[in-house]
């Protein structure tokens, strides 16, 4: 009988991709014979395709995750990543947490996006773009699923049968790191929709509409996924630290950057026939940027936690697949000719001037970071030198720029389109500068001068603060001298979108400020019993104990820190299925700064090597890149009309 011989998932996962392979090659060969033929009645078979190919995709991913919770070793991939005693959270983040199954999760989105995009409610007219969208998106599904089956499969099997993994990596084992892959990649995979968008503009008048609402909608869970990063490296690595300029993160730095610039040109594209080249540049260059980066971290190119191949045909694939598509639609805008913009007088003060202001000072923090990035390792390969670019060069360069930015970014929201008087104009900075110009002075006062970077940090954050604060609420015609809520109930969608947005960063800046500036950090070396004092704290480690845990052997501080008796427990954890010691932090919240402990070994005179961080107001990057993707989810609403 057929319940004898059950399908394995190798063979159904592996079988549905090669499927799902096959029917995206057909629908990138026939595509544009069908919109040919089929003109209007394109659409409808093109959904019907990627809605059974969407199928096929989600039986394998599902079959993946089955394996993971299952503990089904018979597969390569569930053997060298999971493990019976592992909680189900980290069973089911191991699907993501290696190189193949990361990369299902891409193709899984990238399938998923073009089905919903395909699916979506929306008048007739538009049929003969979407159908152009989807061709396009079948191309990039066709390249990255023969990427999968005959480079990357997560479902090739072994050979004998085998009761026990070897477990997930232990620094992935985390609640924010099982978060980060899926939301950071909803936001790579997203500006995929952007990049088709622009390139079948030519049929479509109103596709900046729609490419707006998906780029609003990329750049807001790639700013997530960033954060979610950034707040893993910073208590799991035990380094104390929220961004260390490693080339992964500039990875996922370089499209957000692109993607901002993007945002900003949107509300001055005036031409909705076809992009303008600027902004289909843009457009092309944020999803290449994307693809560059999948191809920086799961390429083996860069070792790291997050690197997982090193097989060189996977790396020489990606990097031919990501030029590929980057190359093709370069061509295709060179083919549609895409208008050039408006240029306005060299002097005018509008804001289309300061906006495209923003958009090279974007494009040189991108060429800070893709030098930085890219530099060292063509060293390392072109001449076997080896580089280390850290932040100090960072600090020279793309601080000041990015101050530059800050300034601009202020004082854009207050002034209009056309053209202003320069006595207008400064009637309209006036309050907001001279607020700056009176907290800059206290600050030089109070603070110390030669914290420049602080200090200049601090005064554009209020700047930018104060800015959106007066074009949030008394710059609207109609709600002059009215509350808060009176002012938030008549301004449209967009501008609190972009209002909170821009709040966030300034909270991001400001927290970024006070926490370079007055952090502090000690290493100390405590019996059981003992106390030291560090930032007016006194630390007192009461224990250590030693416990077992699911998967590990654990040994525990507990770390009494007064006043206020707050109880810290850094941990030191050994894997021995990987032969692996990792520190586990302690993070105690002192109103919007953390107190961070971490645990060293046992030195030879009974003492335990302790690291304490007092970091303040350091919540506030966090909370402020949160708030800033709030923001940009919030705009989405003012495209959820029928286009």
């Amino acid at each position: 009988m057929i319940f004898d011989l059950p399908v394995s998932v190798a063979t159904l996962g592996q079988s549905a991709l090669l499927c799902t392979f096959v029917i995206t090659c057909l629908q990138s060969v026939f595509g544009p014979i069908m919109r040919h033929f089929f003109q209007g009645q394109a659409l409808g078979l093109w959904r019907a395709s990627l809605l059974f190919s969407w199928g096929l995709i989600s039986l394998a991913f599902g079959g993946l995750i089955y394996a993971y919770v299952s503990g089904d070793f018979s597969l390569k991939n569930v053997f060298e990543n999971s493990h019976t005693h592992t909680p189900l959270l980290y069973k089911i983040t191991g699907v993501w947490g290696n190189h193949e199954g990361s990369i299902l999760l891409w193709t899984w989105l990238l399938m998923t996006y073009t089905t919903v995009f395909a699916w979506m409610r929306a008048p007739k007219k538009s049929a003969l773009f979407r159908a152009a969208v989807s061709w396009h998106q079948s191309v990039i599904l066709a390249l990255t699923l023969g990427y999968v089956v005959f480079f990357s499969s997560p479902f090739e099997a072994l050979s004998g049968s085998l009761s026990q993994g070897l477990e997930l990596n232990p620094l992935l084992q985390d609640v924010a790191l099982s978060f980060h892959p899926p939301t950071l990649y909803t936001g790579y995979v997203g500006f995929s929709l952007v990049f088709s968008c622009a390139l079948a503009a030519k049929d479509y008048s109103l596709w900046h509409r729609t490419a707006q609402r998906w780029t609003l909608w990329s750049w807001s869970f790639l700013t997530l996924g960033i954060t979610l990063g950034s707040w893993w490296a910073y208590y799991e690595l035990g380094w104390g630290g929220w961004w260390f300029w490693d080339p992964v993160e500039n990875a996922s730095l370089m499209p957000w950057l692109v993607a901002t610039a993007l945002l900003h040109l949107w509300p001055g594209q005036k031409d909705t026939s076809a992009p303008t080249k600027t902004v289909a540049v843009l457009c092309v260059m944020t999803f290449g940027l994307a693809l560059l980066g999948l191809c920086l971290v799961r390429s083996g190119i860069l070792s790291t936690v997050h690197a997982f191949a090193s097989d060189p045909l996977r790396g020489t694939y990606l990097t031919i697949m990501t030029l590929a598509l980057v190359l093709w639609g370069g061509f295709h805008l060179v083919k549609a000719g895409a208008p050039a913009p408006h240029t306005p007088k060299p002097w005018d003060l509008n804001r289309a001037t300061l906006l495209k202001g923003q958009t090279f000072l974007m494009m040189g923090l991108l060429f800070i970071v893709v030098l930085a990035t890219l530099y060292p390792l063509m060293s390392e390969s072109i001449w076997d030198l080896k580089l280390t670019i850290g932040a100090p060069y960072f600090e020279k360069t793309f601080v000041p720029l990015a101050f530059i930015g800050l300034l601009l970014m202020g004082a854009a929201p207050l002034v209009p389109y056309a053209s202003l008087p320069w006595e207008a104009l400064k009637k309209r900075l006036a309050t907001p500068f001279w607020l700056t110009a009176l907290l800059g002075t206290c600050l030089l006062y109070l603070w110390d001068p030669y914290a420049w970077r602080t200090f200049c940090g601090l005064c554009l954050s209020f700047w930018l603060g104060a800015t959106t604060l007066k074009k949030w609420l008394f710059l609207n015609k109609s709600a002059t001298k009215v509350s808060l809520i009176s002012a938030l109930s008549q301004q449209n969608v967009r501008q609190h979108g972009m209002a909170l947005a821009h709040v966030g960063i300034a909270f991001l800046a400001m927290g970024m400020s006070l926490q370079s500036y007055g952090k502090k950090e000690t290493m100390v070396a405590l019996r059981v019993g003992e106390s030291t004092t560090f930032e007016g704290y006194a630390v007192t480690l009461e224990d250590v104990m030693r416990y077992d845990g699911p998967t590990y052997t654990a040994d525990q501080a507990r770390l009494v820190i007064n006043p206020g008796g707050i109880l810290s427990k850094p941990e030191k954890r050994f894997y021995p299925s990987r032969e692996l010691l990792t520190s586990k932090t302690s993070l105690t919240r002192d109103g919007m700064s953390l107190f961070y402990t971490a645990l060293g070994g046992l030195l030879p005179d009974h003492r335990w090597a302790l690291r304490l961080y007092h970091h303040p107001q350091v919540i506030w990057i966090w909370l402020g890149a949160i708030i800033a993707a709030a923001g940009g989810l919030l705009c989405l609403r003012a495209y959820t009309k029928k286009e």
